[in-house]
């Protein structure tokens, strides 16, 4: 079976290599793209700086707090980092594409798997939608977030 997953891609101005840094990082930077409508807290449970790194995210679904346990991956460190639910299945990436030595073109994605009975209609009509404005807020407090290190 497919996934469901939804995907929102922008340019931000700021190099590649800083972006990267500010997702990576667990400790010092991630927490602060993460915008409180959406997400109520992020904690390290070990490492927390790129592959390895095993964080508790607080992310709130239509009113409801759910708690995920995820683990960070680097397929392609530098370029793509992924977040995943390590007893669910959901999954974001993040992927990076340098467009010059100030713009980098960013994509997250987040897909999660199927569901069945109402849930299922629930995250083929409702979820994608709410997802895409997670992603959307995520986007726009991460481009003003680097925008402040520079």
């Amino acid at each position: 079976m497919s996934s469901n997953q939804t995907a929102v891609t922008a340019t931000i101005e700021a190099p590649a290599d800083l972006i990267y840094q500010v997702i990576s990082d667990y400790v010092n930077h991630h927490p602060h793209i993460l915008p409180d409508a959406y997400f109520g807290g992020l904690e390290v449970l070990e490492g927390g700086v790129g592959a390895g790194t095993r964080i508790k995210v607080h992310a709130i679904i239509y009113g409801s707090d759910q708690t995920l346990t995820m683990g960070v991956a680097e397929p392609e460190p530098g370029r793509v980092l992924t977040e995943t639910d390590l007893d669910g299945g959901l999954k974001t990436t993040f992927a990076l594409q340098p467009l010059d030595d100030q713009e980098t073109e960013l994509t997250i994605t987040t897909a999660w798997p199927p569901a069945s009975g109402l849930q299922s209609l629930f995250n083929r009509l409702m979820l994608p939608r709410y997802v895409r404005r997670m992603l959307e807020a995520e986007m726009e407090q991460l481009a003003a977030y680097v925008a402040g290190l520079e």
